[in-house]
């Protein structure tokens, strides 16, 4: 059976940097071996609101040692209607379509990826971006919140 596509409206409500750290020296890594990272994204709702957070947490290893971390939220504003037709009053959660889920995972990756290099311009670390994540084996199906 073939699902049914649907729009949901929202708009990019806040954005928070939960987390920066640079740990120690900055690494002089070869070019050609690019740096570990570690990535975890997960979503948040907020009681009687329209909001939806994804927080994005990220590091940065050399070897097995971080050297970067970042951990940042964007709030989302979800048109009310939109909302509730992805809600299950019931069951107390929001089921959020798989590449709507991964629409907000590639905003709030961009928003990182901005927020990094801000925070370490004109430092040794700035050569180091949060690297091209293939977000699509990241999200294989549809995200219960």
């Amino acid at each position: 059976m073939e699902k049914k596509s649907i729009s949901i409206h929202f708009k990019l409500h806040k954005i928070q940097t939960l987390q920066f750290a640079t740990i120690g020296e900055a690494p002089d890594l070869s070019p050609t071996l690019p740096s570990q990272q570690t990535i975890e994204v997960l979503f948040e709702t907020y009681e009687n609101t329209n909001l939806i957070s994804c927080i994005m947490d990220y590091t940065i290893l050399d070897k097995e040692r971080p050297f970067i971390k970042i951990k940042v939220s964007c709030e989302f504003e979800m048109n009310g209607d939109d909302l509730e037709s992805l809600s299950d009053k019931d069951k107390n959660h929001i089921t959020l379509p798989r590449n709507f889920a991964k629409h907000l995972a590639e905003i709030t990756l961009g928003t990182a990826r901005g927020i990094l290099h801000e925070k370490t311009a004109d430092t040794p670390f700035n050569k180091y971006l949060v690297g091209v994540l293939e977000l699509n084996t990241m999200f294989k199906e549809d995200v219960v919140v």
